[in-house]
């Protein structure tokens, strides 16, 4: 907006990597003089290579190491003596969590896919007391009417269709309702979100 001219690397040759060349390491190797080399970054091939020119440079000791290795340097002979526990980590709010923690991918579903829950308040029988009470977040507008009333019609109809054992017990009951509106969502918006489904049942009359 201020009219700059940006240049970047389609323009011209203006990209600087973060990776040295050989020529720059041999470079630093023989201005540093060290006597132990131990390569941290770069994939596994990168690794290796370092290490191996490293020695052809008359590095005295040079070591692979991996994420985790607890490496020795001294007195003595520089080794990998044992692995410590290594890995991403997340910060949920003021916890320090693995980024492969249950915790973590549930977060990463609700931000991509949404959530969905279904609350059915049954009699003992099974029959519904209420209409089914949805509540959308990031799936679609839960004061959309038209919505609504296809979900609710699913609802009912799956109510209907389930063998008796599944209406009786409630575990059942919504891992199956479940099933049911994760293949519904999925035909209509193409999306898998998380999926909520509460069963209540109560005793005698409900006035509505």
């Amino acid at each position: 907006m201020l009219g700059v001219d940006v240049v970047t690397e389609r323009d011209a040759l203006v990209h600087v990597s973060g990776h040295p060349s050989r020529v720059e390491l041999a470079e630093m190797y023989a201005l540093t003089r060290p006597e132990v080399a131990i390569p941290v970054h770069g994939e596994r091939r990168h690794i290796a290579e370092h290490a191996k020119l490293a020695k052809t440079l008359q590095i005295p000791e040079a070591i692979e190491v991996n994420n985790g290795s607890f490496v020795h340097l001294a007195p003595g002979k520089a080794q990998i003596i044992d692995e410590v526990q290594s890995g991403k980590l997340a910060l949920n709010g003021s916890q320090i969590v693995s980024i492969d923690s249950t915790l973590i991918k549930e977060r990463k579903k609700l931000m991509h896919e949404g959530l969905i829950s279904l609350t059915l308040l049954l009699d003992s029988i099974g029959d519904l007391k209420k209409a089914p009470s949805f509540i959308s977040r990031g799936v679609f507008d839960d004061t959309n009417k038209d919505v609504i009333k296809d979900l609710t019609v699913i609802v009912k109809n799956s109510l209907k269709e389930f063998p008796e054992k599944i209406i009786e017990c409630d575990d059942l009951l919504a891992k199956e309702m479940k099933k049911v509106l994760r293949k519904v969502i999925k035909n209509k918006w193409g999306s898998k979100p998380e999926i909520i489904v509460e069963v209540m049942r109560i005793e005698g009359c409900l006035k509505i």
